[in-house]
C-alpha cells in the first residue's frame, strides 16, 4: 500500500482538492446545522512506517463524507486524521499537527475528540453529527 492507493480512493470519493461544499459557511451551518463540516480540511495520512504527508484539503462534512473517509485508509492500513485548516497550512505545511484532529480513522475504528464547544454523537443512521 502506498500514498497514492490511498490519494486515489479519497479523490474518487471527494472529489478533486480545494473541493467546496457551499458558497456560503453560514448558509451551510443553518442548511445542517448538525452536521460535523470542517471547511479549509486538510486531511493528513499517516503511514504504516509513520511517515506523515498531507494528502488532499477542501471542504469535507463528515456526517455525510465519513464512509469516504474510512474507505480510503483501506480497512487499517493507515490513518488519516482530518484537520483545520490551521494545524495544516502555513507554519504547519511541512509538520501537520495531527494530535489536533477533528476527526481519525484507520479505516476499522473511529476517534473524534470531545470538543470544549461541541460534542458529537451519532444519529440514528449511525452518522456523526453535532449534539
Amino acid at each position: 500500500m502506498n500514498l497514492d492507493e490511498v490519494y486515489n480512493v479519497i479523490s474518487k470519493t471527494l472529489g478533486s482538492n480545494g473541493r467546496m461544499i457551499s458558497g456560503s459557511k453560514s448558509g451551510y451551518h443553518n442548511r445542517y446545522p448538525n452536521h460535523v463540516a470542517i471547511f479549509n480540511a486538510n486531511i493528513i495520512a499517516k503511514m504504516p512506517d509513520g511517515s506523515i504527508e498531507k494528502l488532499w484539503y477542501g471542504d469535507v462534512d463528515i456526517t455525510l463524507d465519513e464512509n469516504a473517509i474510512k474507505s480510503a485508509a483501506l480497512d487499517g492500513e493507515c490513518e488519516l486524521y482530518v484537520l483545520r485548516e490551521m494545524d495544516a497550512r502555513f507554519e504547519f505545511e511541512d509538520n501537520p499537527q495531527i494530535t489536533k484532529y477533528v476527526y481519525m480513522t484507520d479505516g476499522v475504528e473511529v476517534s473524534t475528540p470531545e470538543d470544549t464547544y461541541t460534542k458529537y454523537l451519532r444519529n440514528d443512521e449511525d452518522q456523526l453529527v453535532i449534539a
